[in-house]
């Protein structure tokens, strides 16, 4: 897995922001160990993308004006249009696109991280008496979300933080230890009030409801509905979640049985978001009559073009608001772009749109990533470790396995390793039970080889003979990886983990009956219906009797016994990367056929800090 690039570039007119960080997977420098892509081909990909998917690629300079040799950074700004993002008093500020690094993947505000203190902020230039800059910044804070390190600490709407570690050393370089790190100390000040110093504890997941307020004031016989939306999205776990729009339309709903027939809509601090959640605010926002028209046309630079209706979608509200004269205020500033924008451009031809406050972004240009599937090794001296069961039922198996055994060699060659767990898939795989696998590996395997897909892996193929080398058990640094769990029984037995590793490589493959004749002392424990064996056993995520869970102590005693700080396990289905004992066991089994977008996959460990990651390559906090 290469050093990978991300390019997002605008595509076409009043499209809303998709707000997706992508995965290109594009190639770094042609220098970089272990990378094989040149900066050539870096930049040849970026070339061709641009001049089919970019808005504007009519701007993009000619083949032999472009400087092929430089950095793809560079490359790709200089063929950027000077349509491309905010042009003011004829000056150029910057660009809507923009490409980078995964690895490089900065939250563009406070509340994008997983990682979070939990307020968005504005910053502000320090200036003399004579307007001349000072070289700091003071940061006002914008809103504050609830349970967050920022509302423990008491900020507020309003206030200014004016310094850090009690010095005035925000600056363009450093403003990041706004966003998070460790517990420290802010200078702050409110209103008129002397400058005061608050602890503001170490920054953490904090969760980022775009529905931030809302309210139904009484004014005489008018009954104003108020509601602060941040951002357009449909729930916390990325496209596929609904949860926030769900409790849009209940909030819509209050606001119809109080008899709402004023409405002021805040998206002062919206810059955008999916457009099915925009589509949905505005459904509820138009007038009944009005409900079948053109929602927004969606255009491409290809000159094709589709329109979307107003969304109907008003099961669990009673209908639509009864408003005077159809009449919505909403409030703007700055940061009010794309979504938000196509929001009130979509209302304003069926309703009497008032706007109050200050001119918005103008970014009427949707948003999409760019991706090039090739993949290397891009760890370095690194260690993956991938904890069993890839087989049987993703969309993907056979060029997922494939891949791993191409970077292995990759990783090889840079001082880094890939080590691969056997799972309980993996067994019933290699002793042709298709119990659960997808009907069309079966074709695939009796096509191409003439055999059934378990024997494809079997002794006499390089592919089963590498997995057939590969361990049920290995420790890795302070690390123990084992695919299902380590049980009582397995504490009482015996046999060493090198031992077990050994007996399950000569089993493995062949069927019950002959690993009971072969293996009898160990056949049952390793592969019986007891489930006690570490392929099969639930019992360090489970706490039903049927699962025989042991105690933190023998979790303790296993830790002792192998010298490691923690086991990693997989095997045992959760809704995302979870723990038990005390973070002492890592369940990494994600579900992921029924999985959202952006839900967390695996860890990430760097000496004593462990954290999830999700399909972003963001970094999040590991909870029960």
């Amino acid at each position: 897995m290469k050093e990978n690039f991300q390019i997002h570039i605008w595509l076409g007119l009043l499209l809303c922001l998709l707000g997706m960080s992508c995965s290109d997977d594009t190639p770094a420098k042609g220098d970089d160990p272990g990378n094989g892509n040149t900066e050539l081909e870096v930049n040849e990909w970026i070339e061709s993308v641009m001049r089919s998917d970019y808005l504007w690629n009519n701007d993009i300079p000619a083949q032999n004006k472009l400087d092929f040799s430089a950095d793809p950074q560079t490359f790709f700004r200089s063929m950027l249009s000077l349509k491309d993002g905010k042009t003011r008093n004829g000056k150029h500020l910057y660009y809507y696109s923009y490409m980078e690094k995964n690895k490089d993947y900065k939250a563009r505000t406070s509340i994008d991280a997983d990682d979070t203190y939990g307020m968005e902020f504005t910053l502000f230039n320090v200036v003399n008496d004579s307007n001349q800059p000072l070289g700091y910044y003071y940061a006002r804070i914008l809103y504050v979300l609830p349970n967050s390190p920022a509302s423990s600490a008491g900020l507020e709407r309003g206030d200014w933080i004016v310094g850090v570690k009690g010095k005035n050393n925000i600056n363009s370089d450093n403003y990041g230890i706004l966003l998070n790190g460790d517990r420290t100390q802010w200078l702050v000040k409110r209103g008129d009030t002397e400058v005061r110093t608050i602890d503001i504890e170490a920054s953490r997941a904090v969760e980022d409801n775009p529905l931030f307020y809302h309210n139904v004031y009484t004014r005489g016989d008018k009954k104003i509905g108020y509601l602060v939306y941040n951002h357009f999205t449909s729930g916390p776990n990325g496209y596929s979640d609904r949860t926030y729009d769900e409790e849009m339309k209940k909030i819509f709903a209050g606001f119809q049985a109080q008899g709402v027939n004023e409405f002021v809509l805040d998206l002062r601090y919206n810059g955008g978001g999916y457009e099915n959640s925009a589509n949905m605010l505005a459904g509820l926002l138009i007038p009944e009559a009005s409900r079948k028209k053109v929602f927004a046309v969606f255009s491409d630079n290809k000159g094709q073009s589709y329109s979307n209706d107003f969304c109907v979608e008003t099961k669990g509200t009673a209908g639509y608001l009864k408003l005077n004269s159809n009449r919505i205020y909403i409030l703007t500033s700055q940061s009010t772009a794309s979504s938000s924008e196509v929001v009130i451009n979509s209302l304003n031809p069926f309703m009497d749109v008032t706007l109050i406050g200050e001119l918005t972004e103008g970014k009427n240009v949707g948003m999409e990533m760019q991706k090039n599937d090739k993949y290397e090794w891009i760890y370095g001296s690194n260690h993956l470790v991938i904890d069993g069961d890839i087989f049987d039922r993703g969309a993907d198996v056979l060029p997922i396995l494939w891949l791993i055994y191409k970077l292995e060699f990759e990783a090889k060659t840079v001082g880094g390793r890939v080590t691969t767990i056997l799972g309980d898939h993996e067994e019933m795989i290699m002793r042709d039970n298709l119990k659960y696998t997808y009907a069309k590996y079966n074709t695939l395997s009796q096509r191409a080889m003439n055999m059934t897909y378990g024997k494809m892996w079997g002794l006499t193929n390089v592919m089963g003979n590498w997995l057939r080398s590969k361990n049920t058990i290995q420790i890795v640094g302070e690390n123990l990886y084992v695919h299902a769990g380590l049980s009582k029984v397995f504490m009482e037995r015996e046999e060493t983990i090198p031992e077990i590793n050994e007996l399950v490589s000569k089993s493995i493959y062949l069927s019950k009956e002959e690993r009971k004749k072969q293996y009898p002392d160990i056949a049952d424990f390793l592969y019986s219906d007891s489930y006690n064996g570490p392929l099969w056993y639930r019992g360090m995520v489970k706490t039903g009797s049927d699962y025989s869970p042991i105690k933190e102590a023998d979790v303790d005693k296993l830790l002792a016994e192998y010298d490691v700080k923690r086991i990693i396990i997989g095997h045992t289905e959760n809704s995302r990367v979870k723990y038990t004992y005390n973070k002492k066991v890592y369940d990494i089994c994600v579900n992921h056929p029924k999985a959202f977008e952006k839900e967390t996959r695996a860890v990430v460990i760097e000496g004593d800090d462990i954290k999830a990651i999700n399909d972003e390559g963001e970094l999040v906090t590991i909870k029960k």
